[in-house]
């Protein structure tokens, strides 16, 4: 049976981390997903792998969370799922950048077409 595995973040203030933390697990863990969700103050960055159908599911069960409603995500099948466990955990930063005076969820910059970004 094929695997579905999708990535995605968002940058967005959030708050009450633990008790989103273990409602995300829960979810996952009724899916019977594998894979990391880390969450923080400044948003959510996750990349889980399972069955099609428990993906979908998972999907249903952000896009009724309003802040992760419009969230987007690069998906790949596989034959077996690719990730060993399933880890939801509480960061500092979702994505390491280092840099204290950067809040990528307050601020977003312009965006560009990708046929300017390839003349780059």
């Amino acid at each position: 049976m094929q695997m579905l595995h999708i990535a995605g973040y968002k940058f967005i203030n959030l708050t009450k981390l633990e008790a989103l933390r273990e409602r995300l697990l829960e979810q996952c863990l009724a899916c019977e997903l594998r894979g990391t969700i880390l969450i923080s103050q400044e948003g959510i960055n996750l990349n889980l792998a399972g069955h099609i159908e428990a993906i979908s599911a998972f999907k249903n069960y952000l896009k009724e969370l309003t802040p992760f409603s419009d969230m987007t995500f690069r998906e790949s099948y596989s034959d077996n799922v690719p990730l060993k466990r399933l880890k939801v955990k509480i960061k500092q930063e979702i994505i390491t950048f280092r840099q204290e005076h950067i809040h990528p969820e307050t601020k977003r910059t312009a965006a560009i077409s990708p046929q300017a970004l390839k003349q780059w």
